[in-house]
């Protein structure tokens, strides 16, 4: 069980006896109990959890938890009073009150908006709003940058009981988020929205068949999905009436899951990190300005279309749904924005490499939320125990239901959806321009040079150079000074 590939073996199994479970209860929500069993025959019993912890007694101590009020469908939720809603739901459930029994605590969750949750932190960073204080706030990537600048949050160095190495921490998300010497912020499995948010792809299993383009799984699976590879197949499909209206699109989705995505699943990044600075590599990246050049000729070719507006962004949606684009590009927690597809089936795909050379597919997360601990917390030991808990839970109930949701929804309809969304939740990503700066740099790149074609790449780099230069100084500052006082 502490293996994330058991786990997938396991949800590939149920999706394939699906039909022969039809005739069950559909309305069934509970996630399955532990399967350990009792020893037999000299057999080890097998540990029911997947952290090391061992034995906490927090003498039934109240946790106060801040989560944000979902309001574009995205999962925010962190706990639910009873069982019997949601599959999903329900983990929660499981997860919350088996930690709860454990260690000897309670939790009490909240929602709040957006703007809430960072008010709430930056009162207690003031000193403590007394008993309304919180143990845990959920603010997205940038907030949480900002507040571990300013010191406000528990540093990850004092959490004596978390343990990196295990698969229920996010590696190469907590990698990015370290330099100089400090790791500003640290994320698990728990933050099921980085999941969410993580970029994909679907197609049109029907058109691929009929058009012969080959098994884009295999392709997949023998390192050979590529951006050629794509272009080649959005090329051959995209269709233009006698008026010059295109009918069939080769990809069409929402800008904000396009433009950007293309330069993370190539391996590159707005800003680079070294070991001790941050670097503003897309002002002079080749590649990068190449990738753009080949993506604005794909849009003025009819092969690619978008939609780049935030007041529905949904809508981009029905392109595909009405079957009208071969692609669609979007993220994991939006799929279900396809279950009523009727009459055709489509599959789900990481996005490509850049080429058959490159060692290894490239997830980018748009924006990751996470729950974070204020500094002044009076029992950091305890905190770092649920932090480690609650990661090893999530891996354990929430992404089981989470993948369980999205088969019973339909969202995902063979086997092989299922085993490319496992490439996308080890291959996952994060620019620091992408989140951390979005709003200075991956805004203005999009907005500038594929949305306006008021400046080119380099362009809208060298507008923004100055501004770009001094955030990166001031984390290079604080990563030195936060390490100095915090990483003793």
């Amino acid at each position: 069980m502490k293996k994330r590939t058991s786990i997938l073996c396991l949800l590939l199994a149920i999706l394939m006896l699906l039909p022969l479970l039809a005739a069950c209860d559909k309305d069934s929500t509970k996630t399955p109990e532990s399967t350990t069993q009792a020893p037999q025959n000299g057999e080890t019993v097998e540990d029911p959890y997947l952290d090391d912890l061992g034995s906490f007694d927090f003498n039934g101590d109240t946790v106060n938890v801040l989560s944000v009020t979902s309001t574009d469908g995205t999962y925010t939720l962190f706990d639910t009073e009873e069982l019997g809603g949601t599959v999903l739901d329900d983990s929660l459930y499981e997860r919350n009150r088996e930690i709860e029994e454990r260690f000897n605590l309670y939790f009490e969750a909240s929602e709040t908006s957006y703007k809430g949750c960072n008010d709430q932190l930056s009162k207690q960073a003031l000193g403590g709003t007394g008993e309304n204080d919180f143990d845990m706030i959920m603010l997205i990537n940038r907030d949480a940058y900002s507040a571990a600048l300013r010191n406000e949050l528990l540093p990850v160095s004092k959490m004596k009981y978390i343990d990196q190495s295990k698969d229920y921490y996010l590696k190469d998300i907590n990698d990015a988020m370290t330099f100089n010497g400090y790791q500003f912020l640290c994320y698990t499995e728990e933050s099921l929205y980085t999941f969410q948010r993580s970029t994909c792809i679907a197609y049109n299993k029907q058109v691929a068949t009929d058009r012969g383009m080959g098994n884009f799984y295999s392709m997949v699976k023998n390192d050979a999905w590529t951006f050629e590879e794509m272009f080649k197949q959005m090329e051959t499909v995209t269709e233009v009436n006698q008026d010059n209206e295109v009918t069939f699109y080769g990809l069409y989705g929402h800008g904000d899951y396009l433009f950007s995505t293309f330069y993370a699943a190539a391996g590159e990044n707005y800003v680079t990190k070294t070991e001790d600075k941050l670097v503003f590599s897309a002002a002079s990246n080749a590649k990068m300005d190449s990738i753009t050049t080949t993506v604005l000729d794909k849009i003025d070719f009819n092969y690619m279309g978008y939609d780049y507006d935030y007041s529905a962004p949904d809508d981009c949606y029905n392109v595909f749904k009405e079957g009208d684009s071969l692609f669609v590009g979007t993220v994991v927690g939006k799929l279900l924005l396809l279950k009523d597809i009727e009459g055709w089936d489509y599959g789900v795909l990481p996005w490509p490499k850049y080429n058959e050379e490159q060692s290894r597919y490239y997830t980018r997360v748009v924006d990751a939320w996470l729950h974070v601990v204020p500094y002044n917390h009076t029992n950091p030991d305890m905190m770092s125990v649920l932090i480690e808990a609650l990661a090893a839970g999530s891996s354990k109930y929430v992404f089981p239901a989470f993948y369980d949701i999205q088969i019973k929804g339909r969202s995902l309809r063979d086997p092989e959806s299922v085993e490319m969304l496992e490439i996308v939740r080890n291959t996952r990503v994060i620019d620091w321009g992408g989140t951390v700066f979005a709003t200075s740099i991956r805004s203005a790149v999009e907005k500038q040079t594929f949305v306006d074609r008021s400046k080119t790449l380099f362009g809208v780099c060298n507008t923004i150079n100055t501004i770009v230069a001094s955030l990166m100084g001031e984390a290079r500052a604080k990563a030195r000074d936060l390490a100095a006082v915090n990483n003793t």
